[in-house]
C-alpha cells in the first residue's frame, strides 16, 4: 500500500473542472485549471464563461452561477484562445474527468472549433480501483483524506482532484501512471 517511486509519478499536468449552466451537457459557465509543473502548483486559472445558452434553475442552485454573473465574461471561443493549448497539450487530472471532457468537446463542437484528443487520468477510476469506500464522490474522498474545499466551484474542485491524485499516488503502489486518451466522437 506504499506509494511508488518518483520516476512513475506524473509531474507535469493540469487538474481541471468545469461547471455547466444546464443539463444539456454542451456548454460551460466556469472553468478551473490548476497547472502543475515539476510536481508543484505553477498557476491557478479560473474564469466564468458566458455559455451563450440558457441556465437551468437546478444547475444554478448547485454551482451558484447565474445568467447575470456571466454577463461580460468571455465566451468559450474567446477563452479557448487563451487556455486551449494548455488543455489540449497537457495530461489532465480530474474526478470523473470524462464527463468534463465530453462537455468541453460538445461545447467546442457547438462553435465549430476542432476538438482535440485529450490525455487524462481520472481520480474517480483510480479511487474505485484502490480504495474501499462507501462513496466515491470527490467531497467524500477529500474529507476522508482531510482536505476541505468549496464544492461546485470549478477551481476548488480542480484543486481537490489534484489533492486526491497526489494522495493516491503517495499512498498506493500503483505502478507507472499512463494517461488514457479521450477521443470525442460525435454521435
Amino acid at each position: 500500500m506504499k506509494g511508488h517511486s518518483e520516476e512513475h509519478i506524473m509531474k507535469d499536468y493540469i487538474a481541471l473542472d468545469i461547471e455547466n449552466p444546464n443539463s444539456r451537457g454542451n456548454s460551460l459557465c466556469a472553468v478551473g485549471i490548476l497547472v502543475v509543473k515539476n510536481g508543484k502548483t505553477a498557476e491557478r486559472i479560473y474564469s466564468l464563461i458566458d455559455p451563450e445558452d440558457s441556465f437551468d434553475r437546478n444547475n444554478s442552485a448547485i454551482n451558484g452561477i447565474t445568467e447575470n454573473m456571466v454577463q461580460g465574461a468571455p465566451t468559450l471561443p474567446v477563452y479557448w484562445e487563451h487556455v486551449g493549448d494548455i488543455i489540449a497539450d497537457s495530461p489532465i487530472v480530474g474526478h470523473n474527468i470524462r464527463y468534463d471532457l465530453n462537455v468541453i468537446s460538445k461545447a467546442l463542437e457547438r462553435y465549430d472549433i476542432p476538438v482535440p484528443d485529450f490525455r487524462y487520468v481520472c481520480t474517480l477510476q483510480m479511487s474505485r480501483r484502490l480504495m474501499d469506500e462507501p462513496s466515491y464522490k470527490l467531497a467524500s474522498l477529500a474529507e476522508k483524506t482531510g482536505y476541505k474545499y468549496r464544492q461546485h466551484h470549478a477551481l476548488e474542485e480542480a484543486e481537490a482532484a489534484d489533492h486526491l491524485y497526489r494522495y493516491l499516488v503517495s499512498t498506493y503502489d500503483i505502478g507507472e501512471i499512463v494517461p488514457d486518451v479521450f477521443h470525442y466522437v460525435h454521435l
